[in-house]
């Protein structure tokens, strides 16, 4: 079975927390990093290539403009979900 690569991105630890116990009890999917700010988000996702990004858009240190840098990541790893 292949295994989908995952990034969470929230700043509020309870919800990160939840989203990695429930998403990492999947037999199917792996989260690679959790994250709690946007520039850690874009960073983790630069590092890890995952495949899907679940990325909270009101959070600190977001910065939207950094979302074109995610669309281009994609285009090196046409697999991921930005």
């Amino acid at each position: 079975m292949r295994l989908i690569s995952v990034l969470l991105a929230d700043d509020h630890s309870l919800v990160r927390d939840m989203l990695a116990a429930r998403l990492g009890a999947e037999s199917d999917l792996t989260v690679v990093a959790a994250v709690s700010n946007g520039q850690e988000a874009v960073d983790k996702a630069e590092e890890y290539g995952p495949e899907v990004v679940l990325l909270d858009i009101d959070m600190p240190v977001f910065r939207p403009s950094r979302l074109p840098a995610g669309s281009r990541n994609r285009a090196h790893r046409p697999g991921s979900s930005f």
